[in-house]
């Protein structure tokens, strides 16, 4: 992949994974951090794979594999339960993207405001989402 291909898109969801892998890096093993993404994958998003090793978690947060949907949702779960807090807007638009597609039954508004409440952001963030989101002030 180009080093073009792999600088990161807006609201890209990398982050997810680096900050789960910095959080759990130092005291155990990739392999075991990725059964943990695993896991919660199959119990709240229906992820189908048998193993997911920590070389998968690697190449997706450097940008260099694929991810399936799931895997989004499950790290940014785990990154929120280990303190994970967006630091620019473009890290809550990511943050938006992955929570919003995990909420379909819910309307732009009701999911902005549940999100709202669920995730803390500034205001500079929270304006970013909200235009990315399409939804007024």
């Amino acid at each position: 992949m180009s080093e073009e291909n792999k600088k990161q898109r807006v609201g890209d969801g990398r982050v997810f994974f680096a900050h789960v892998l910095a959080v759990f890096g130092p005291q155990e093993s990739h392999d075991v951090t990725a059964q943990r993404i695993l896991d919660v994958g199959r119990i709240r998003y229906g992820a189908e794979r048998d193993n997911l090793k920590g070389k998968h978690l690697r190449s997706w947060a450097d940008g260099t594999r694929i991810v399936p949907k799931w895997a989004y949702a499950a790290a940014l779960d785990l990154a929120l339960e280990n303190g994970f807090e967006p630091t620019d807007d473009d890290q809550a638009i990511a943050t938006w993207k992955t929570w919003r597609s995990e909420r379909q039954e819910l309307s732009d508004e009701q999911a902005f405001t549940e999100f709202m409440s669920s995730i803390p952001l500034s205001k500079s963030q929270r304006a970013a989402v909200q235009t990315y989101a399409g939804l007024g002030e």
